[in-house]
């Protein structure tokens, strides 16, 4: 309840309060005029009292309402910076996304061994290992990268480590912390997307 509620509610019982005090007091009419005109005293009093408590919870309820939306908005803020971070813009890690000939699920620990396909990998693995050749790998999140195979293309997002065993082979990673690199192949690409 905001501050102008409350100093609604106690105005409203002070003059509740006030009028209660004067319907007591005898002023020199009759017994019946005193008690008509003390109840329509309370009655009138008792309307405002519940005037001022309905505006008051009414005001409490606005601000509520402000302060949600405003919460909202400033998560969904949030929520578009996140999405704009982690968006890729690489126009071949793009396409090759879209050239992917299948999908496949991730797991803790996910594996290519085939050869001359196009695969993307939907989720979060804590390694990818790839030993086959020739391929093209889109995965969304991988912990540790190792790559035994030849002249794979592999976009990963957020690599902690990449492990190169094979040879001709190009990394493009995305995510704000450099990966560690690990090469005993040869003629590697490692770039950072675009």
């Amino acid at each position: 309840m905001t501050p102008f509620g409350s100093k609604r509610l106690v105005q409203a019982a002070a003059v509740l309060g006030s009028i209660t005090l004067l319907a007591g007091c005898s002023g020199g009419g009759s017994d019946a005029d005193t008690a008509a005109s003390a109840a329509s005293a309370v009655s009138s009093a008792a309307s405002a009292a519940s005037s001022a408590v309905n505006s008051a919870a009414d005001e409490a309820a606005s601000a509520a309402d402000e302060a949600a939306s405003a919460a909202a908005g400033a998560a969904s803020a949030a929520q578009e910076a996140g999405n704009e971070a982690a968006e890729i813009t690489d126009e071949a890690w793009r396409e090759a996304l879209d050239q992917a000939d299948r999908t496949i699920q991730a797991s803790a620990s996910t594996a290519i061994w085939e050869s001359e396909t196009n695969v993307s990998i939907a989720g979060d693995c804590d390694s990818l290992n790839v030993g086959g050749s020739d391929n093209t790998i889109v995965a969304e999140g991988v912990g540790t990268l190792t790559v035994g195979g030849s002249g794979n293309t592999i976009y990963v997002k957020n690599p902690v480590t990449i492990n190169l065993l094979g040879s001709e082979n190009t990394i493009v990673w995305s995510g704000e912390e450099q990966p560690s690199i690990s090469e005993a192949g040869a003629d590697n690409t490692v770039r950072q997307a675009s």
